[in-house]
């Protein structure tokens, strides 16, 4: 009964509504708020996660988790698992026997085995302090000899069967 109660009581409990209704406002708006940051670092997550464009191994890791870079540090270095190459160097007047697509031979340490491959990527430039071009060639590498390659040997490259 509103009569059981004083006016200034009334009026208590209405500004005690208009209080708690304006709190819970303030309450949607910082759950928004919260929510909208949420995602932000979501992203900011995501976007400190790195992957490799291929299956690999890490060979060498530059940094420790929890370390500042930028653009151009290296953190890590992959070898990819999915396809055996070689990068290796020809002398600037060898080099014209070479193109991309080229067949090369490569020529297995302490064996008779040789792989093919095939010449993936030239160097544009000549290293000026050796006088060489970096070349990459993809391998077929037979089932028969997979285990006798590493990553990281050092193996005789030519273009010529030998």
């Amino acid at each position: 009964k509103p009569e059981a109660f004083s006016l200034n009581e009334i009026n208590e409990v209405i500004l005690a509504e208009k209080v708690t209704a304006a709190q819970i406002e303030v309450s949607k708006a910082n759950v928004t708020q919260h929510e909208a940051q949420l995602v932000l670092l979501k992203k900011e997550i995501e976007e400190t996660i790195i992957r490799a464009p291929f299956t690999g191994k890490v060979a060498i890791r530059y940094r420790d988790v929890g370390s500042i870079v930028g653009p151009g540090i290296p953190i890590l270095r992959l070898l990819s698992s999915d396809e055996p190459w070689v990068r290796f160097a020809v002398s600037e007047r060898e080099s014209r026997f070479f193109e991309n697509g080229s067949e090369i031979f490569v020529l297995i340490p302490d064996s008779n085995d040789r792989i093919v491959g095939y010449v993936k990527n030239i160097s544009p430039e000549v290293e000026s302090f050796s006088g060489m071009v970096t070349m990459e060639a993809t391998l077929n590498v037979p089932d028969e000899i997979s285990n006798l390659i590493r990553p990281g040997m050092l193996v005789k490259v030519t273009n010529s069967i030998q």
